[in-house]
């Protein structure tokens, strides 16, 4: 596996072990999607970086976990 494949992994896990440490709380439901969730998570910062159109800071940050933590309500509701 290459240095970039190996970070990302490691990332992608670390973000899956918060999700299930807040499923096992209660804060969020169980995700049937978990991959899908945790590659929108990433999904914004790589396409900022690769094509440079708009900067990942700390505005898109925050736009980004609202828009997820919004999506995660939802699938509560529903």
């Amino acid at each position: 596996m290459g240095r970039l494949a190996a970070f990302t992994a490691a990332r992608r896990d670390a973000l899956t072990e918060i999700l299930v440490r807040a499923q096992r709380r209660g804060q969020i439901p169980s995700l049937e999607r978990a991959d899908t969730f945790v590659d929108q998570a990433f999904g914004l910062l790589w396409y900022r970086m690769i094509f440079a159109h708009h900067p990942f800071d700390e505005h898109a940050a925050d736009d980004l976990a609202a828009a997820l933590t919004a999506q995660l309500r939802t699938d509560q509701e529903g």
